[in-house]
């Protein structure tokens, strides 16, 4: 069992190479995606290096588009996205996450929901 360090890395936009590399410079056990991914092919075309090792939370901008949204939530990475649920990473670490947009509510902001199930939304997110 790999127990390198976990990395975070946050806001990618489409750019992963330094982040590749990084995991395997580090030894890296987990590779924590953070909100923004952007990929410009399907998720799991541009981490096949590192796929056993990441976990990711999607952002606001990868809901911009339908295409990006597939990009991301289309990719055979669906099962380590973190939005929504808590996961064991190797190391015994527990991660969980909400993402920055909600597939149902793509496309409007939150600040326009006046509640979303049995949790209040505020008017200032």
């Amino acid at each position: 069992m790999n127990l390198g360090p976990v990395l975070f890395c946050g806001d990618p936009l489409g750019v992963f190479a330094h982040i590749i590399d990084a995991a395997f410079k580090t030894d890296a056990s987990a590779v924590i995606l953070l909100a923004d991914l952007e990929p410009r092919a399907p998720l799991h075309e541009e981490l096949i290096a590192i796929r056993d090792r990441v976990r990711w939370i999607h952002g606001n901008h990868d809901a911009d588009s339908d295409e990006a949204w597939l990009r991301v939530r289309g990719s055979e990475l669906i099962d380590r996205n973190l939005s929504g649920r808590a996961v064991d990473l190797p190391d015994g670490t527990r991660i969980g996450g909400l993402g920055g947009s909600l597939p149902f509510i793509r496309g409007r902001t939150l600040r326009n929901l006046k509640s979303w199930g049995r949790w209040r939304v505020a008017e200032s997110c």
